[in-house]
């Protein structure tokens, strides 16, 4: 059985808000994914999704393991070099 590799610097990213309830995460790797944001209890309204959004560009967001790139490492973090590399752009 292997092991699951948890570094909180290697599963740090950011995340932009796409509109509605759609966000794109973005590892440290720079590897991303689009999905709607799905909270465990129920619905949630776009206003909240967007706050959320701006709080994980601010601080970072967890995200689990990268499959692409399971040993990537830093030692710094990334998230400002992300949320430079990967601008919020306005939403209608």
């Amino acid at each position: 059985m292997r092991k699951k590799i948890k570094r909180n610097a290697l599963n740090r990213g950011t995340a932009v808000y796409l509109g509605g309830v759609r966000v794109r995460y973005v590892w440290a790797c720079g590897c991303t994914k689009v999905e709607d944001f799905k909270p465990p209890a129920g619905s949630i309204a776009p206003e909240m999704v967007a706050r959320m959004v701006r709080n994980w560009r601010a601080n970072g967001v967890v995200l689990p393991q990268c499959r692409r790139h399971p040993n990537w490492e830093s030692r710094e973090s990334q998230i400002a070099k992300l949320n430079l590399s990967y601008p919020q752009e306005a939403v209608a």
